[in-house]
């Protein structure tokens, strides 16, 4: 073998190499990043699900417009850590300046870092409000971690929303329009979304979309709006 031909052999060779191992890592990257946002969103649906009745209680306070005062996100922080209502104030709307400053403790819980170019204060965790169907509606009737219900008969409960720009601490959701608009992230495995049995899945938009409407053809509350 010609020493040029072999000094390109193994230049080539050490090419391949670092390539690999730079997939390797990134592959090893983002298989930790998936492994914590599933346990992210898991959490966020299990703090929520443990104090139901303080969560909905939370939820149906109103603005005097009619708007939600605060979202299932801050009782389901509360529910983790109560000490967050030194900061935050139940009898102020969300949008209020103590509520906002508020807003500024990040709560990496609600956070993908696999899926998410914006700071921590904003929320990659949604919950589904559509036509009069509300999925959080879903923890008044399923039982939370209740394994023996299959994936196919449990209801979508919380959805990862890639590269979102919503405060965690604002009471908005997402439709099923939303959830068909959104990008893939980076994960090729799809979105996570948390099911009312507990399951944490990955799956395309078209999926969850499905998984969803099954549910309210089964009659479990609201309308069906036209996402065409």
């Amino acid at each position: 073998m010609k020493p040029r031909f072999l000094s390109t052999v193994l230049t080539m060779s050490s090419i391949l190499m670092a390539g690999l191992t730079v997939k390797c890592v990134f592959d090893s990257r983002r298989n930790s990043c998936q492994a914590a946002c599933d346990g992210n969103i898991f959490r966020a649906a299990f703090h929520l699900a443990n104090r139901k009745e303080f969560a909905f209680n939370v939820m149906s306070l109103k603005n005097a417009d009619g708007r939600p005062k605060h979202s299932w996100r801050v009782a389901a922080i509360i529910s983790a850590d109560n000490s967050f209502l030194n900061h935050y104030d139940l009898d102020e709307s969300w949008g209020s300046d103590r509520n906002l400053r508020a807003a500024s403790i990040a709560a990496a819980q609600f956070v993908c870092r696999n899926s998410q170019s914006h700071d921590s204060s904003m929320t990659n965790y949604a919950a589904v409000d559509d036509g009069g169907y509300r999925s959080i509606d879903r923890l008044g009737r399923d039982i939370f971690l209740k394994r023996s219900i299959p994936d196919c008969e449990a209801s979508v409960l919380l959805v990862e929303i890639p590269g979102s720009n919503m405060l965690w601490t604002d009471p908005r959701d997402v439709s099923l329009r939303d959830i068909m608009s959104l990008g893939r992230g980076c994960d090729p495995l799809g979105i996570a979304v948390v099911l009312t049995n507990g399951s944490v899945l990955r799956l395309s938009q078209e999926a969850i979309v499905d998984l969803i409407e099954y549910d309210i053809r089964r009659g479990h509350g609201g309308k069906m709006n036209d996402r065409e």
